[in-house]
């Protein structure tokens, strides 16, 4: 796996994130294909989650706006979920959202936004006191959950809402340790070759897995 050809950081200026919006899914593009230089990322179709996996400051949350930046831009509702004012909810200028204020429904009537996405940064440390996260995640709804924290803290959250997205087979590995890819249903390239820098991950879809940079995305004034 060719990595070398890829820039350290990627503006989305330089490659804007976009994403395609319809009845059957949503396609997103958030990072640079290490192949194609071009953008890449995963679809989502009803009932389907992601999960964005890595060690603390590895690129999560950049990857989190990334991909929230890639929905709107397609007209879907982006709502960041947190108990407390977040990093990822100012990079995208909106207010954090308790678990407990929930709904799978979306609150726009336009066509284009029938689709909801909820990214949740730090899952692991986000409570879920009426089970709302549990059920969407569950739910075979047009209501998608993006979810990142380490790999360790997700193989061990029996009994955390968390658990139900253990089922998505899609979503971003950062510095993957050789077992990590099981947490996707994928099985890792034995030789992995990625430079060590923020936002260097590889992207697992459909039972694929393609190395990338995601895009770096501006903070919203």
């Amino acid at each position: 796996m060719l990595v070398g050809a890829l820039p350290a950081v990627v503006e989305a200026k330089r490659l804007p994130v976009s994403a395609q919006a319809d009845e059957r899914a949503i396609d997103i593009r958030f990072a640079m294909s290490d192949l194609t230089l071009e953008a890449c990322g995963f679809a989502l179709h009803d009932g389907e989650h992601a999960l964005v996996l890595g060690p603390p400051r590895t690129g999560r949350t950049a990857a989190l706006a990334a991909i929230g930046a890639a929905a709107r831009s397609a007209g879907v509702e982006v709502t960041v979920v947190a108990d407390r004012p977040s990093d990822l909810a100012a990079r995208l200028g909106v207010e954090a959202v308790p678990a407990h204020c929930l709904s799978d429904k979306p609150c726009n009537t336009d066509r284009r936004s029938e689709r909801r996405l909820l990214l949740v940064d730090d899952a692991d440390r986000v409570d879920d006191p009426d089970g709302n996260l549990a059920r969407i995640a569950a739910s075979n709804s047009r209501c998608h959950i993006v979810a990142a924290t380490t790999a360790d803290r997700m193989r061990s959250c029996y009994g955390h809402w968390l658990a139900e997205m253990r089922a998505s087979r899609t979503g971003v590995l950062f510095r993957p340790g050789p077992l990590d890819g099981d947490l996707l249903g994928a099985a890792l390239p034995a030789r992995l070759a990625l430079a060590p820098l923020p936002g260097r991950g590889l992207i697992v879809a459909d039972g694929t897995v393609a190395a990338a940079q995601v895009a770096l995305v501006a903070p919203t004034a």
